[in-house]
């Protein structure tokens, strides 16, 4: 997760390890997009562009720190996270949990994000977990990924670290959130015919609503 960008900010990047190194291995001093960065800080033509754009030269690189009470505001902050910490703001706070997926080879952490009006939870890759149901508890809304139907993937052994689409919704059912997102699903899942065995098996587990989220899909809630 990270902030958004506005200009004179920094940006603040969380998640599980290696977060950190992720953002220094792309775009640090000898990180993969370096050679990119430093063109457009430093070609003419990239300059006047930026200048037609609004900005102020000199133009800055991305520069990485961990001191947040620096005066120079243009850096991008990058920090590991467990889970279990919170996270928060003027208005908001973000929850943390373990997801089970691929340990120990990499964390996987679900996020509950928390205002005034609403809660929604995103569970990451995960396979159905006491963790990501306490998180999830009441929520209004969960977005949760779903591979495949449970019987497509207990047949080709891919049930481990994933949620089906009736895990999915076993999950929903027992932390009582209010609305159902499925995401991240599979090629064989997204065929018509066995969608809608599926979804007919999901609702068959959960009382609330189910949407098959799809791309450009808005939600308001």
């Amino acid at each position: 997760m990270g902030s958004k960008y506005r200009k004179g900010k920094y940006i603040k990047r969380i998640g599980p390890q290696p977060t950190k190194k992720l953002t220094e291995d792309l775009i640090g001093e000898n990180g993969a997009f370096a050679h990119d960065w430093k063109a457009r800080v430093n070609a003419p033509t990239s300059q006047q562009v930026y200048q037609n754009r609004g900005g102020i030269l000199p133009r800055k690189p991305p520069t990485i720190k961990t001191n947040i009470s620096s005066k120079d505001k243009s850096w991008i902050n990058p920090n590991d996270i467990i889970a279990g910490d919170i996270i928060s703001g003027p208005s908001w706070k973000v929850s943390t949990a373990n997801a089970e997926h691929v340990q120990p080879y990499l964390d996987s952490i679900a996020y509950r994000l928390s205002t005034d009006n609403a809660s929604i939870v995103f569970t990451g890759d995960t396979q159905p977990c006491d963790s990501v149901i306490n998180l999830s508890q009441d929520a209004d809304i969960m977005v949760c990924m779903c591979w495949d139907d449970q019987e497509t993937m207990d047949k080709d052994k891919e049930s481990s670290g994933q949620c089906s689409a009736e895990g999915a919704a076993e999950m929903a059912e027992k932390a009582g959130v209010k609305k159902l997102i499925l995401s991240h699903m599979g090629k064989h899942i997204s065929t018509h015919g066995i969608l809608e065995k599926a979804l007919g098996n999901a609702a068959k587990k959960y009382s609330g609503e189910i949407i098959f989220a799809e791309e450009l899909m808005k939600i308001s809630f």
